[in-house]
């Protein structure tokens, strides 16, 4: 019998501690695989569907791992604003207090020679944004001052599953930076993970089992 093709929470629920397993698994498969992966957006107000919820970008489509110069992680976010100094020439390292007091650490930081991404993972049904998370508030604002007044093209995407159960707070985050906000689907980041055969810690299941984002995305216009 053929195993049943289900989404991505099927394997997140069953390793429950967010920051202790998933963070660091997806981080260790961008340092170790640098992937290519396709950014999807919302679609907003127009679904005939309500299940259908994503679409694949239509511009910056993917997240290209392999040109990042830094790969970093929350526990060392004033060195990336360091990092960011040096590629860019700016003094955003000069202002890391006001960055800690807003409560902004992503739980990982892809740096390019000309792209900054801010990436936050959800890995769960029921996981939550946090109020700095959410649209308007400040990682919203750190984006727009990157690409406003440091004229650095800085983007920030949510990791989540297409089952996410708070789909409202991305359809917010997407109206409030349009086309700087993306999601990267789990499905995604499992079916990747499998055509690389990633390995990671106790992991014994087929991630290509836990890639079903049919029910939710859009297919139309995918190349």
């Amino acid at each position: 019998m053929t195993p049943e093709i289900t989404n991505a929470t099927y394997l997140t629920e069953k390793h429950s501690n967010e920051v202790k397993f998933w963070t660091p698994c997806i981080l260790d498969f961008f340092i170790k695989c640098k992937p290519e992966l396709p950014i999807s957006e919302c679609i907003i107000d127009k679904r005939s569907n309500d299940e259908i919820r994503y679409k694949r970008r239509s511009q910056d489509s993917e997240l290209i791992i392999k040109d990042a110069k830094h790969i970093l992680h929350e526990e060392v976010n004033t060195e990336f604003l360091h990092r960011i100094d040096n590629i860019f020439n700016t003094k955003l390292s000069e202002d890391v207090e006001l960055l800690i007091k807003a409560n902004i650490y992503p739980d990982i930081i892809v740096i390019t020679s000309n792209k900054v991404y801010l990436v936050e993972n959800k890995p769960y049904y029921g996981s939550d944004l946090t109020g700095p998370q959410e649209a308007c508030e400040a990682y919203c604002q750190f984006v727009k001052r990157l690409n406003n007044k440091e004229k650095i093209n800085c983007e920030y995407l949510m990791i989540i599953s297409a089952c996410f159960k708070k789909y409202y707070k991305l359809e917010n985050l997407q109206k409030c930076l349009k086309n700087k906000f993306g999601v990267l689907l789990l499905e995604d980041i499992f079916q990747e993970m499998h055509n690389h055969k990633f390995k990671y810690d106790d992991i014994t299941e087929d991630w290509g089992l836990y890639t079903d984002k049919a029910y939710a995305f859009l297919e139309v216009g995918i190349k």
